[in-house]
């Protein structure tokens, strides 16, 4: 790892940079910035490598799962997902209405984003891909999810999506929460505006009632 884009208030900086004295870590510390994807997209920026592992850090993420990831990636993949719902992947002990909310936000991306529509996990925060091949300045997410941005603003043609069980947390809170929620919809809609497809949802929409 060499990059870590960190804007979490429980002094994870302090020991990244304890780390950085033996291995080739950089500590980007966010002061007065929120928002994991953006964080995600700073130290995107930042990095001088070509291959970029998106993970969290709460090891619900395994770091085991990296190394397949990279290798992949060096096979010729251009997107590799560690993928929650297809074969071996496991999407954990959610409950009912955290399970309701993934399926409703899953539905309304993959609607609106022709780009999505070939993934079986756009929720997923665990994946790596080439830097090249997204465009990198239009990237503006809003929240913690970022991998539909990505999606979306990229030229990505390869991908590979490879099973996973999801861990349960074992210190902290979830991040979802009503404020999240209201976050992922404005995330939507000001990427589906930026992108053009709100106007070309509006446009088939209309065409569609018209034609009815």
């Amino acid at each position: 790892m060499e990059d870590q884009a960190i804007s979490s208030l429980d002094k994870t900086w302090r020991i990244s940079e304890e780390f950085s004295d033996f291995y080739p870590i950089k500590t980007i510390r966010r002061i007065d910035k929120r928002g994991l994807a953006s964080a995600v997209v700073e130290g995107i920026k930042e990095t001088n490598n070509d291959i970029i592992v998106v993970m969290d850090g709460d090891l619900q993420h395994s770091p085991g799962r990296i190394p397949n990831l990279i290798k992949w990636i060096k096979k010729g993949k251009e997107l590799v997902i560690c993928s929650r719902f297809v074969e071996g992947g496991d999407p954990g002990d959610f409950g009912f209405l955290r399970r309701l909310i993934s399926f409703g936000a899953t539905f309304i991306a993959k609607t609106i984003f022709r780009e999505t529509r070939s993934i079986k996990d756009i929720q997923s925060g665990f994946f790596a891909f080439k830097k090249e091949g997204i465009n990198l300045e239009e990237l503006k997410p809003k929240g913690y999810k970022i991998l539909i941005e990505i999606l979306v603003h990229s030229d990505f043609h390869s991908f590979k999506e490879i099973g996973y069980k999801f861990r349960n947390r074992e210190y902290g809170d979830s991040k979802l929460g009503f404020k999240e929620i209201f976050n992922y919809i404005h995330h939507i809609l000001s990427l589906s505006y930026r992108s053009g497809e709100l106007k070309r949802f509006i446009k088939f929409g209309f065409v569609g009632t018209v034609g009815s």
